[in-house]
């Protein structure tokens, strides 16, 4: 038989306070880290530099916009800003 409704909801919201309360490790750890696919690494928003070749399959995290900012327009990596003798190129910034 199920507990009243009102034991449900008291048990809900208590479990509710108690995630809030303390986040777990893994949810934190989680949103901190951008898509990649496994074996893809990932270059965060911002970075400019250059990348190397080994890195074709490397997700570039896309700019954030700040609050009250618009999206500024960037220049595609494979943009005539460069590719290397090594084959990398160079992220705009």
């Amino acid at each position: 038989m199920l507990p009243p409704t009102n034991a449900l909801v008291g048990s809900f919201q208590q479990c509710l306070l108690d995630t809030m309360s303390r986040p777990c490790a893994f949810f934190l750890q989680t949103i901190r880290q951008p898509f990649a696919a496994p074996g893809h690494s990932v270059i965060p928003a911002g970075y400019c530099g250059r990348v190397p070749e080994h890195t074709h399959s490397t997700f570039v995290e896309p700019p954030h916009a700040r609050h009250g900012q618009k999206h500024r327009h960037r220049e595609p990596a494979e943009s005539a800003r460069g590719v290397g003798l090594d084959g990398g190129h160079d992220l705009p910034c």
